[in-house]
């Protein structure tokens, strides 16, 4: 169970500072239309996404290499499975997860033609586009994670 929640909640930091970042660019970009010319800037989030990916990256190689680490392989992540019973938490938790993503993305889609109708910034749309889409991932994750945490504590 440790490897789940260790991957999940990188998973999850990763997602939001990305999510941060990608709003972050959109609302510093500009562009010009005669001469035609953009700019933009990375921040913070940029570079606390980078250095993130990078302990991230570090963190899972020691934890595949550690010894006692439950079955955990840097190259199947969460999917990592020790036994039989996790091979099947692992695949009937992916199953209910890509259900609700699934439902969640066509509210989702929904939401963004209402939305659109009634938000005249268009910066302000694409923020609210990026921020419902990585808040989605993350409700995914979280999903995965108390779905296999749920599924492993019944047996």
């Amino acid at each position: 169970m440790k490897k789940i929640i260790f991957e999940q909640t990188g998973n999850i930091i990763m997602i939001l500072l990305l999510t941060l970042g990608m709003i972050q660019t959109v609302l510093t970009a500009t562009v010009n239309k005669g001469p035609f010319s953009f700019s933009f800037e990375f921040g913070i989030f940029w570079f606390l996404f980078l250095g993130w990916l990078i302990i991230f990256g570090i963190a899972r190689f020691w934890y595949g290499k550690k010894k006692n680490n439950e079955g955990y392989s840097t190259k199947k992540g969460e999917f990592s499975t020790e036994d039989e019973r996790e091979e099947l938490i692992s695949k009937k938790a992916s199953l209910i997860t890509f259900k609700m993503l699934i439902s969640l993305w066509i509210v989702l889609l929904f939401l963004c033609f209402g939305l659109g109708l009634f938000v005249t910034d268009t910066k302000t749309f694409q923020s609210m586009v990026i921020g419902m889409l990585g808040g989605s991932l993350i409700i995914g994750f979280l999903t995965y994670l108390i779905v296999w945490i749920t599924l492993d504590s019944k047996d």
